[in-house]
């Protein structure tokens, strides 16, 4: 019988603590008392640089080295290779593409402009975004240049990724096994599903969709085996989810952040796989 003082025991349970920002950690350690702060505005504060419009968007993390030493004094860590050490193993493909020639210059004018920019992107608190139509010219042309129309019955001759993802699809169909392909961007997504859902049966989960939608989706997928493939964003599909009914997984594009890679991979590399995955990635060269 339990006295009526007696507190409550919290264990906060995460699968990936810090891995994006510590605003994650801001409750689950003020369950456990492990810090002092009484309002999430000043956690903020104390972990988090701002900037941008107005000065109050995030641009950045500070001190934490002290919020590592706090979390460590509050946690038992278990790796993955720790207790999931039976699971069928990883099997990782780099697939290198060459630019078709008209990637080729549209790729060229676009790193010229930014060589130009160069004083203004080294002072920039997010230099990195400052890169980002030159990784979608590899992948998503049409993105950064309006005269590409996916319409166009010439448009897969000038998109590299594309036509080499279409092979890798049909080699895994000659498998008869299932695939999900992530991406960074919708946008990105929706000319994939142009093609590939002319060919496949196709589902689709991004942060878009409305989430009855995107869960009758994955529903799906998972059970008629008639679906075969899956279009998914990392930020949506890439955490929390079990989707098993598929041995492969094709990265069109990369995460900025690896371990949101590793945690795409793991949607199907879960307990109760029975057999090795396939995590192909898409790169081009040079």
């Amino acid at each position: 019988k339990k006295s009526i003082t007696e507190r409550p025991l919290w264990l906060p349970m995460s699968g990936t603590p810090i891995t994006k920002n510590p605003l994650d950690l801001f409750m689950p350690l003020r369950l456990i008392n492990a810090h002092g702060y009484n309002s999430y505005y000043t956690w903020a504060k104390e972990y988090c640089l701002y900037g941008g419009f107005g000065g109050h968007e995030i641009v950045g993390y500070k001190n934490i080295p002290r919020l590592k030493a706090q979390l460590q004094n509050n946690m038992i860590r278990r790796m993955k290779s720790d207790v999931l050490h039976q699971l069928p193993p990883k099997i990782r493909y780099t697939e290198y593409v060459d630019n078709t020639p008209y990637q080729e210059r549209l790729y060229e004018r676009i790193a010229a402009g930014i060589v130009q920019q160069r004083d203004e992107i080294v002072k920039s608190l997010n230099p990195l975004s400052k890169f980002l139509k030159l990784r979608q010219v590899n992948g998503n042309p049409e993105l950064v240049e309006p005269d590409c129309d996916i319409t166009d019955s010439k448009y897969l001759s000038k998109n590299a990724k594309l036509q080499r993802l279409l092979e890798l699809l049909e080699e895994i169909h000659d498998r008869g096994e299932k695939v999900i392909i992530f991406s960074n961007w919708v946008e990105s997504l929706r000319t994939l599903y142009r093609f590939v859902s002319k060919r496949y049966k196709t589902c689709c989960f991004t942060g878009t969709m409305k989430e009855a939608e995107r869960q009758k989706h994955k529903e799906v997928f998972m059970t008629n085996p008639n679906y075969t493939v899956m279009l998914g964003t990392f930020g949506a599909l890439g955490t929390t989810h079990t989707l098993t009914a598929a041995v492969n997984e094709i990265m069109y594009d990369e995460p900025w952040n690896p371990s949101d890679k590793i945690q795409a991979e793991d949607r199907i590399s879960r307990i109760g796989t029975t057999q090795s995955v396939n995590i192909y990635t898409l790169i081009t060269r040079d």
